[in-house]
């Protein structure tokens, strides 16, 4: 059950984070955010 909260969370933290740096989605994709 937990499982997919953390992964909707986790989508949209990816989500908000690849909206925040449009200039750098490279970086974005590599932060370590998990």
């Amino acid at each position: 059950m937990a499982t997919n909260s953390m992964k909707f969370t986790l989508l949209t933290i990816f989500m908000v984070a690849m909206a925040l740096t449009p200039n750098l989605p490279c970086h974005a994709a590599r932060l370590p955010l998990a």
